[in-house]
């Protein structure tokens, strides 16, 4: 996978350099002061801050801004395992600029450490004592320019009579003191900092210099990325192999692999977790929440803690245009009081934050980027969803696969509707033909019509069918004419079973005496297949209401009869959807008068 995208920004870094890298570069907190070593004045001292929910830096509008960055990239450690100062202490590269924590320097920096450090950025041949590191920068230090030792003596000494004036004022902060050297001359100045950049960053950058190869004048070495590989993890080497180690790779190979790293990591640091690419001109990132890159073959996601990691790479198998997006989210049931509902056509970030909203309590952002073991949700019922669903939504809306949501469709509504009913989230707007009864419940939106909305989008969008939510309303058609009907009827099939059960518990539910009319009970319901343990625990339901219940009502109690002599054909999981049908529509049994006889509550 990281060939994949190495070859693309290979083409790309080519073209820019590192300036693809120091444009979205990101300084860490702290204040960076300039002092020009030719007069050895402080020329400018701003703050710079990270905002990392707005992601806006604090002193990016300053005209220095940008060279800054610059002069601190190319002054960075690659990691703290990489350091120049033997004890930590200070965190830069080279001899031009000098990186320390504000509350290190009055509690750590001590003459032993400064003269330590300085050594070796000035005599680095005593840092690289090992033959294999030793030899490294002996080649690297002919193609450089020789170190500057009679002005890195003026600067450790500028160092050692200001640092701790400086940083009187900062003892208390746990942010950066940076401070960079420079002449009267941009351009000079940056030449200077990526001479020394180089001059550490080829004998440190790989992950050890023990496990290098030289094959005629190239080097070959293991890569620190994406590597852990030393002493403590013998595991990690091929031990049936003459050489032992997973893989390596030249000098100029393993440059790019960590501008490529430097990129990502910026890239991830901005929020900007999915990285869309192709094989040639596309290299893009973007927050999970913004619409993918028309174009892109691949999608490589990403996070980061201390480094870079790539959780994913994954193949796009449809270039559908995204910005043409449509999803048609209907009202099903037409209950009138909307509760910020948006029905209608929706797009593709509109259809996405419905989906997270809906399905996954608003949190899909926050786990579309995490391993299943990474996931911290206590909530038994929304993890259940988190686990089984989100993959699948993620290939349908940023790859273009659906094969998953297809298989998965029927079972998504029972699910998410267990989850709404466990955390109370259905609590329904009747529509009935009394005005009195209509008023009992009003607070929360009928989730059972967005619910049911939704699985009909979806289906209509995936399966390309939209005859699934038509025929439950030619079934509650069919029904409700039969229930107010004066002759003989019965209920003929295993749909209009289940819908008469939803109507049953629908009237259940209205009728019982607490206040809070929530729809726990039904969770029981909808998880039992077994026709005989499901009509047993209608009965109980039936016996635990009856007390509020007028068995004169006609209508009720011919359908409660044709539901207990009715068998079914098939399991009750073939037809929960009619279920839930029957429980979300008006209920019936107020109609034609009876509701004169159903008001003794």
């Amino acid at each position: 996978m990281v060939d994949e995208i190495l070859g693309v920004f290979k083409t790309k870094y080519k073209e820019n350099g590192d300036k693809m890298i120091i444009d979205k570069y990101i300084p860490k907190d702290g204040t960076y002061i300039l002092v020009d070593y030719n007069t050895w004045e402080i020329k400018k001292k701003i703050e710079i801050k990270y905002d990392k929910k707005s992601k806006e830096i604090l002193g990016s509008n300053d005209k220095e801004f940008e060279f800054i960055k610059a002069c601190d990239y190319y002054s960075s450690l690659l990691d703290m395992n990489k350091p120049m100062d033997p004890k930590k202490v200070i965190h830069s590269n080279q001899f031009y600029a000098f990186f320390i924590k504000k509350n290190t320097v009055f509690e750590k920096l001590t003459d032993e450490i400064l003269n330590g450090y300085k050594t070796n950025i000035l005599e680095p041949k005593e840092k690289y004592k090992t033959k294999e590191s030793l030899e490294i920068y002996t080649n690297i230090s002919k193609e450089l320019e020789p170190i500057d030792t009679e002005l890195g003596e003026k600067i450790f000494e500028w160092i050692r009579n200001n640092i701790f004036i400086l940083a009187e004022k900062y003892k208390k902060e746990t942010n950066y003191l940076k401070i960079f050297f420079i002449s009267s001359s941009i351009e000079e100045t940056i030449e200077k900092y990526k001479n020394e950049y180089k001059r550490y960053i080829i004998p440190n950058i790989y992950n050890s210099n023990s496990y290098n190869l030289k094959i005629g004048d190239m080097v070959y070495g293991l890569s620190n990325n994406n590597m852990g590989l030393n002493s403590k993890k013998p595991y990690l080497e091929n031990k049936t192999r003459k050489i032992k180690v997973p893989y390596l790779v030249s000098t100029k190979e393993i440059l790019l692999q960590k501008s490529l790293y430097d990129y990502l990591f910026i890239l991830a640091k901005l929020g900007k977790t999915f990285v869309y690419f192709d094989d040639n001109k596309i290299l893009e990132g973007r927050e999970p929440h913004e619409i993918p890159v028309l174009g892109a073959n691949y999608l490589l996601k990403i996070s980061y803690t201390k480094n870079v990691e790539i959780k994913s790479f994954e193949i796009i198998s449809s270039i559908e245009n995204k910005e043409n997006f449509n999803f048609k989210l209907e009202d099903i049931m037409d209950i009138g009081d909307k509760n910020d509902i948006d029905y209608g056509n929706l797009d593709w970030k509109n259809t996405r934050n419905l989906i997270s909203k809906l399905f996954f309590n608003g949190i899909f952002s926050k786990i579309s980027n995490s391993y299943d073991e990474e996931i911290d949700i206590k909530d038994g019922e929304l993890k259940k969803l988190v686990i089984n669903y989100r993959g699948a939504f993620h290939r349908w809306l940023y790859l273009g696969d659906d094969n998953q949501l297809k298989s998965r469709m029927e079972r998504l509504l029972i699910d998410s509707i267990l989850f709404s009913i466990k955390n109370d989230y259905i609590t329904k707007s009747y529509t009935s033909s009394a005005a009195s009864l209509a008023e009992t419940e009003k607070s929360k939106p009928d989730t059972f019509n967005y619910l049911r909305g939704a699985n009909k989008a979806m289906d209509n969008k995936i399966n390309g069918r939209s005859n699934v939510m038509e025929e439950m309303e030619r079934v509650s058609k069919i029904f409700n004419k039969k229930v107010l009907s004066e002759k003989e009827w019965i209920i003929e099939n295993d749909e209009e079973y289940a819908y008469a059960i939803g109507q049953f518990l629908a009237f259940l539910n209205l009728k019982k005496n607490s206040k809070n009319k929530n729809a726990n009970f039904l969770k029981e319901i909808l998880t039992t297949n077994e026709n005989t343990v499901l009509k047993e625990k209608l009965v109980r339901l039936f016996k635990r209401n009856s007390h509020n219940i007028n068995t004169g009502s006609k209508n009720l109690m011919r359908t409660i009869g044709e539901i207990m002599e009715y068998s079914p054909k098939n399991n009750m999981s073939k037809v929960t959807n009619y279920l839930i049908a029957g429980f979300s529509k008006s209920i019936i049994f107020f109609e034609k008068g009876d509701i004169n006889n159903e008001t003794n509550e």
